[in-house]
């Protein structure tokens, strides 16, 4: 049996059930379809051929194929990969270093690249290898909240005025806007309880590190946040997200959170209530850092402009 007869009994397979129903012509696969194993290494590596390319738009059985491959393809979670990059994992971790480097993924090639440079979790790492109590748990907490989205920028064609990013899970969306440059993100929340969000994206080997606190949007039940863009990125764009434990937060972190308040209040006014708000709770937390509590009492009072410059 030749690889096209292969691809028609595993789909077969792979679509049977009490729900089955007699497939269309155009849903079957063709001889110029590509093998099933081909979906994989394709969504992991990211290298469809150009010919690949214009079948895949034409061709429905191929947009099916390639959905079920995306559905069940596997990736570590963001605390496995985290601890991966760090180097966290004793040796006998072969299941993430197979999907990096035997697979290829280049997704969580860039998340990786995404933790090795986030400085917030470089500092909480080496606090987990001192074996401070309770860091790694406290840790994994963070990223267990957190969400992954991806873009592929034009490059032929340029960047367009608005173009949103594919997030992996739901109740997350993202848009990267050119005029002026800044990333929106939406989210679902509760506007009465403001968290700080640590957001990471890049592309290629540029990397950006930004916090960011949420406010309500226009419709209920939904946080959204501007970030400002120096200037636009190129290539694949991946963004990771979490919501930040305050209380690990350190001095390092002081002037990055008054930039990202300064920058923030100017684009976008209305969310300097929002990081009113969420200083004002995170002052009622124990274990702060002096500098860090130190800025989050000027950021609390209803008169604050700027962060005090640390």
């Amino acid at each position: 049996m030749g690889e096209h007869g292969l691809s028609q009994l595993l789909l077969g397979l792979a679509s049977d059930g009490p729900d089955r129903h007699e497939r269309a012509d155009d849903e079957l696969p063709t001889p110029s379809c590509p093998p099933l194993p081909r979906f994989r290494s394709a969504l992991l590596r990211e290298d469809w051929t150009d010919a690949e390319q214009r079948h895949r738009s034409v061709c429905a059985h191929c947009r099916q194929a390639e959905a079920q491959a995306r559905q069940q393809a596997w990736h570590p979670s963001l605390v496995h990969l985290f601890w991966h990059a760090r180097g966290l994992l004793d040796d006998t971790d072969t299941d993430v270093a197979y999907h990096l480097q035997t697979d290829g993924c280049r997704r969580c090639r860039r998340l990786s690249m995404l933790f090795q440079a986030d400085r917030l979790l470089a500092r909480l790492a080496a606090r987990v290898r001192q074996g401070v109590v309770d860091a790694a748990s406290r840790l994994g907490r963070m990223l267990a909240s957190g969400a992954v989205a991806s873009l592929a920028l034009p490059v032929s064609t340029g960047p367009r005025p608005e173009q949103p990013l594919a997030f992996e899970t739901a109740g997350h969306s993202a848009v990267l806007r050119t005029d002026p440059p800044l990333l929106r993100l939406e989210r679902s929340g509760d506007a009465k309880t403001p968290s700080l969000l640590r957001v990471l994206f890049g592309s290629g080997k540029e990397v950006r590190e930004q916090f960011a606190v949420p406010r309500p949007g226009k419709e209920p039940g939904v946080l959204r946040a501007d970030l400002p863009l120096e200037r636009l990125p190129t290539g694949p764009l991946t963004l990771a997200l979490y919501e930040v434990d305050a209380t690990m937060l350190g001095k390092e972190e002081v002037p990055q959170l008054c930039s990202a308040f300064t920058a923030t209040s100017k684009l976008d006014p209305p969310s300097v209530l929002a990081w009113h708000g969420w200083a004002s709770a995170t002052l009622k937390l124990s274990g702060l850092e002096g500098a860090v509590r130190s800025a989050l009492e000027g950021l609390s009072r209803p008169d604050a402009g700027d962060l005090p410059k640390r």
